[in-house]
């Protein structure tokens, strides 16, 4: 596959320079292989296409105690380059059900904001092994994992260990390849992470 150089004066500085920590996402970088393009390609399609389906556990805080687990939908949302600015590639995640249908009300989750985190923000995505009860009293060890920020963590919950398994190594590869991508420049990334029309 040939690769052609962005000059590094149409990638965003912030994003150049947020790139060089993502290499260091989650413990076992070693046996993630973003050179591996099928696999991140068909990730990519997959969760940018569709959606993925995972439960979200809210960390429980004072400000915040006694929040139930949401059923939600996970995507990647493309960014876009606009003439003077770039809008990242995000992690998204929406709830995936209606709460009021015995009420027969307007679907409420339809008109709510989706959470996001921008991909470059990611710092590690790992499998939970070891869960703090106090603040996920309901999250299975088998079967959870965590997206991590520099200012929070957020911990999902997959239906089994194995879809877990692919989505903790899925989303690295993601993470890893636009890193890459940025960091030396291949135009690549536009087709990969970015809409046709931004």
């Amino acid at each position: 596959v040939g690769h052609t150089s962005i000059p590094n004066s149409s990638i965003p500085h912030q994003m150049i320079m947020r790139n060089d920590e993502m290499m260091s996402i989650g413990s076992n970088l070693a046996e993630i292989d973003i050179s591996d393009d099928d696999l991140v390609t068909s990730f990519i399609q997959d969760i940018t296409n569709g959606t993925i389906t995972l439960v979200w556990h809210p960390t429980q805080i004072t400000a915040n105690c006694n929040k139930s687990p949401i059923c939600v939908k996970v995507w990647v949302e493309l960014g876009s380059r606009l003439r003077t600015n770039v809008v990242q590639p995000r992690l998204m995640w929406k709830t995936a059900y209606e709460s009021n249908l015995s009420n027969r009300k307007l679907n409420k989750s339809s008109l709510e904001s989706p959470k996001s985190i921008e991909l470059l923000d990611i710092c590690r995505v790992l499998e939970m092994h070891d869960i703090d009860r106090s603040r996920h009293p309901l999250a299975s060890h088998t079967k959870s994992l965590t997206v991590e920020t520099s200012d929070d963590v957020y911990l999902f919950e997959a239906v089994t260990s194995a879809e877990r398994d692919k989505f903790v190594h899925g989303l690295k590869l993601v993470v890893a390849r636009l890193a890459s991508q940025l960091i030396s420049g291949d135009l690549n990334v536009y087709d990969d992470f970015f809409t046709p029309s931004g």
